[in-house]
């Protein structure tokens, strides 16, 4: 018969690095709101959201704006504007919430 083990963990959190961490997560929710804001309705697909090269890779749609990928002016207009529109929801300094509800993190 298996025997019941306890086993005691610690964890220590570095306060600093998590809130980089939950910073970074938090700008690729305002990245996903610029990307709607310009028009585009692609879905977010992988993310990663740690300071060595945070990212987020989109999967374009047929619905709403396009952008033909293989046009480079195209593509650096798109970033302009994107860099344009996160500036301003960043001065906006909206406040962030979190809520809880039958345990799910919102």
């Amino acid at each position: 018969a298996a025997k019941d083990h306890l086993c005691v963990v610690t964890c220590k959190v570095d306060e600093e690095k998590r809130r980089l961490f939950a910073r970074t997560h938090s700008a690729g929710h305002l990245l996903d709101v610029a990307v709607h804001d310009l028009g585009f309705r692609w879905t977010a697909g992988k993310g990663y959201h740690f300071p060595d090269g945070p990212y987020v890779e989109y999967i374009p749609t047929a619905e709403g704006r396009q952008l033909d990928n293989k046009d480079a002016k195209a593509k650096d207009a798109v970033i302009a504007e994107l860099d344009a529109r996160m500036k301003e929801l960043i001065a906006r300094a909206s406040p962030v919430s979190v809520t809880k509800l039958d345990g799910v993190r919102t």
